[in-house]
């Protein structure tokens, strides 16, 4: 039985409504050592660790949220959340999660409108420069899925507009 079906509707509006409140409490001055907003679980097939990693993302760049701090708190805790989950693996001898994330965050760039908003643009960006510098994300690796998808844009005699 999958995981929203068998939650009430009304108790997944609350736990996504805490989940919210939790992100909007950040502030630049947070501890975010002491933020718990993604576990330390090691099933990278959950559906409800990658639900919580897209509210991070799209939080992070959202032009009506409120925060330049936002995409360096998602970066930062993204980068805990992997530090502990790749610590925990290593000593239990099982997959790094560095895979993992680099497939959600291939996943929420192609499809979250979020990430698309013209509006949201310099935070993905930001944010995608703090996700490189923290090493969750590499831009080669992206560069290459896109060249091996066959992009629209990617071609010479092709033209790509972008609009901002």
């Amino acid at each position: 039985m999958s995981r929203s079906a068998s939650l009430p509707v009304l108790y997944e509006g609350e736990v996504k409504l805490t989940r919210k409140k939790l992100l909007n409490s950040i502030t630049s001055a947070t501890d975010l050592g002491n933020v718990q907003f993604l576990s330390s679980q090691t099933n990278f097939d959950d559906e409800l660790l990658a639900h919580k990693v897209f509210l991070l993302l799209s939080w992070s760049v959202c032009w009506l949220q409120y925060g330049d701090h936002r995409p360096y708190a998602a970066a930062s805790l993204l980068r805990r959340w992997r530090d502990r989950t790749e610590e925990r693996a290593s000593r239990r001898d099982t997959d790094s999660p560095n895979e993992f994330i680099q497939d959600l965050l291939f996943r929420w760039l192609d499809t979250n409108e979020n990430a698309r908003d013209p509006k949201n643009l310099n935070m993905v960006a930001l944010l995608f420069g703090e996700l490189i510098e923290s090493g969750l994300f590499s831009f080669d690796q992206y560069i290459q899925r896109i060249i091996a998808r066959g992009e629209p844009g990617l071609k010479l005699g092709e033209v790509c507009i972008l609009t901002l």
